[in-house]
């Protein structure tokens, strides 16, 4: 029996040699910053590197990790660094407050004026045009932010084959936060999901975790998340489903009583 070091890994998965990954959490500006840092956190060092669940989708040592980051410059200069040197997977996710100016999307750190965010902010078109043009075969975007739809829309155009997954801030909820809840599923799994977690079937494991809480908030004046905006993502996954191969049978209990169901979810 083949050793399971040994075994093909999994197209969909990043080839870890040849992936890299740019993670930011930026609390700048919020009440409760450890809401979006400490999500990230554990997105950079367990779910995408393996040390909480063990499917390492990403050497830890290909994954750059920015908490509060403090200049623009400072983002743009580590996509630039994993935009050159990825050929299979580049990965960029952030988490923390955004800016709309027109239909232009700039995302806050440290030193981001709400001002003047079209100075001191980091642009979404210009992480996304660096993105494009580097060598990567997939590239994919997870963004924690106030606008989705403009995120997406910047990289649909300065990279037409990304795959944006976009959802509301954490900040402005009071359950399911974006980040966190895609933490919870890489670690945890998505019940009768694939045995590798693409982002189709993240987003809707994240669809239903929110559909939930929907479901049990019973005082309107409570937030509760509206959704998940995916573009693409059946060519790429993030990690190796935990529950893969769980029993479907009715009544049947999931394999770890935290695991994420795909399909219940409300339309």
């Amino acid at each position: 029996m083949t050793a399971a070091e040994d075994r093909p890994r999994h197209l969909l998965l990043p080839d870890p040699e040849r992936s890299r990954a740019v993670l930011v959490g930026s609390g700048a500006g919020l009440d409760r910053p450890a809401e979006v840092t400490e999500p990230t956190r554990r997105l950079a060092v367990e779910a995408l590197t393996g040390a909480g669940s063990g499917t390492g989708a990403f050497h830890p040592e290909n994954v750059t990790l920015l908490l509060d980051p403090e200049r623009p410059e400072d983002v743009l200069a580590a996509v630039r660094e994993a935009a050159d040197a990825a050929s299979d997977v580049l990965l960029f996710q952030f988490a923390g407050r955004s800016f709309l100016r027109g239909d232009r999307l700039f995302l806050g750190v440290r030193g981001t004026d709400p001002e003047r965010p079209e100075d001191t902010g980091v642009g979404a078109a210009e992480i996304a045009g660096i993105m494009g043009a580097g060598r990567a075969a997939r590239v994919v975007v997870a963004l924690e932010c106030s606008w989705p739809d403009a995120a997406a829309s910047a990289w649909t155009e300065a990279a037409p084959r990304a795959s944006v997954l976009a959802g509301p801030s954490s900040f402005e909820y009071t359950e399911d936060p974006f980040t966190g809840t895609l933490v919870h599923a890489l670690l945890k799994g998505v019940q009768q999901g694939p045995q590798v977690l693409d982002l189709v079937a993240l987003g809707n494991a994240m669809e239903a975790a929110y559909a939930e809480t929907r479901y049990c908030v019973e005082n309107e004046y409570i937030g509760a998340p509206s959704g998940v905006l995916l573009r693409g993502g059946a060519d790429v996954a993030l990690g190796v489903n935990p529950a893969f191969g769980a029993a479907k049978d009715v009544g049947a209990l999931p394999p770890h009583p935290d695991v994420v169901d795909e399909w219940w979810r409300v339309d």
